[in-house]
């Protein structure tokens, strides 16, 4: 998973995930992440390439982000999923 990074999110604690799901998939994991403990979603937006609607979005107790859509992707996509921390970052 790729992770992005701006000052202003590092200085709010948010981190903003990659999830992609590939053609015909409708469900996919990130891989598991410290820096998600304690956080909640704050939102999900379509990078690109989607045409399925996003069924479900989670925060595992795993450290994890599942998104779901409603049906099989026909190309690959990527969600960009924001987690806001429970700890401020000012590092």
């Amino acid at each position: 998973m790729l992770y992005k990074w701006s000052a202003l999110n590092k200085d709010w604690g948010i981190k903003v995930i990659d999830a992609v799901i590939a053609a015909s998939w409708t469900t996919i994991t990130t891989a598991a992440d410290p820096d998600l403990v304690g956080g909640v979603i704050i939102g999900i937006v379509e990078e690109w390439d989607s045409d399925a609607i996003v069924k479900s979005v989670v925060l595992w107790a795993t450290w994890t982000v599942a998104v779901t859509t409603a049906s099989a992707q026909t190309a690959e996509c990527t969600y960009n999923v924001s987690v806001m921390r429970a700890t401020w970052n000012n590092a």
